[in-house]
């Protein structure tokens, strides 16, 4: 058995409707493989989406406790998979789904810390930058773009994110430095 082996049988086993033999594979496939990040982000969302689909009822009854237990997942994965910025993610977006925005900007925070070194860490920025969105602060979005862009100047992504933050008469203006930063080494 593989890493990928536990992962499709306990995605087999998901869709299959059975939620505890892919809790099972996927916790057996972790204790083999424990830096499969792919393997902690499923049993993450495993944990998660028992709750939203089984209701109160069911969740006294099961092992899994959802968004409480996909929290416990998040903290143990990222001990041993720090570096993966999809982990990051998720868990920043578990607790902005429990209405959690400061400690979802505070784990995306810790995770650029974390990924600081890494060609990924822009991810996070942009991930930032959409809870700032989504929670309605347009004003600390302007502030965290500046400081994404600082740290990650010639971010394709971000670059693209600022384009289409600024008004339709500059956009174009913001194009062409964009392009200028972008490819002054090539000139």
């Amino acid at each position: 058995p593989s890493a990928r082996v536990y992962m499709k049988s306990a995605l087999l086993e998901r869709q299959d409707n059975h939620q505890h033999a892919a809790l099972n594979l996927l916790e057996e496939g972790i204790q083999a493989f424990p830096s499969a990040w792919k393997m902690w982000l499923m049993l993450a969302q495993l944990h998660e989406s028992w709750v939203m689909g089984q209701g109160n009822a069911a969740q006294s009854e099961s092992p899994l406790r959802g968004d409480a237990s996909a929290r416990v997942v998040y903290v143990k994965s990222l001990r041993k998979c720090e570096t993966c910025v999809p982990l990051w993610i998720g868990w920043s977006r578990l607790e902005e789904r429990g209405n959690l925005v400061p400690k979802a900007r505070a784990v995306l925070e810790r995770g650029r810390n974390a990924c600081k070194k890494m060609a990924q860490v822009d991810q996070l920025w942009v991930e930032s930058i959409c809870v700032e969105l989504r929670s309605g602060h347009r004003e600390a979005v302007h502030s965290v773009l500046s400081r994404a862009l600082n740290q990650c100047p010639i971010s394709g992504r971000l670059l693209a994110l600022a384009i289409a933050m600024e008004p339709r008469a500059s956009q174009r203006a913001r194009t062409v430095l964009a392009l200028k930063s972008r490819c002054e080494d090539e000139a």
